[in-house]
This record gives structure tokens, sequence and C-alpha cells, in this order.
């Protein structure tokens, strides 16, 4: 049996694929990160759902990142955690102001 057709149908979807523009796969951590900003912004979650920019998707990763951060923190008994966790608090903020920025670059004027 020949493999004609497989080579073919291979051909035309690497014709097809380098004609579309580059669709970047997100990590789990980028996942997690949009999906949080999304129930924290629900405001902006239509905007969340459409940003596509590396620059959005580091911004997603980083907020996830800080996220875990703040709630290991939060549920330590250190004495420095209180301060470690007002830290996280204000950096989860930026990043939030960050990612609307972001996402509003990505589809343009609100």
């Amino acid at each position: 049996m020949s493999s004609w057709p497989i080579e073919r149908q291979a051909r035309t979807n690497y014709k097809l694929s380098s004609s579309l523009p580059e669709i970047r796969s997100m990590t789990r951590i980028q996942e997690r990160g949009r999906a949080r900003l999304k129930l924290r912004l629900p405001g902006w979650r239509v905007r969340f759902e459409v940003a596509a920019s590396q620059s959005f998707l580091d911004v997603c990763e980083a907020y996830e990142l800080a996220w875990m951060a703040l709630e290991y923190w939060a549920k330590s008994d250190r004495p420095m955690s209180i301060a470690v966790v007002a830290d996280y608090r204000e950096l989860v903020a930026h990043l939030e102001l960050d990612a609307q920025r972001c996402a509003t670059g990505d589809i343009g004027a609100p």
C-alpha cells in the first residue's frame, strides 16, 4: 500500500501551517495564572482570554508564581512572614496592572 496520501497530506499541512501566524503554546503555570487573573478581575475576562503576546504570557506566569509564594507565606508561622506576605500582595497588585496593560495592548484600546 502506498504512503502517497499521507505524504500529500503532510505537505498540505506544512503549507497551511507555514502561512498561519505562530501560535504559542502556554505552559501549565501560564494557564493557571491566566485563570487566576480572570477570577480576580472578572471585568477583564474577555481581554485576558484573547491576549496572546509573549509579554502577557510572562505576566501570567509571574502572577501564578507570586500567588503560590503568597499562599505559602500566608500559612507560615515565621516571624518575617507578615512582611513577606505584604510584599507579595504588593507584587500581585502590580502584576494585575501589568496584565491589564498587556491585554489592552494585545487587542487595542478600550
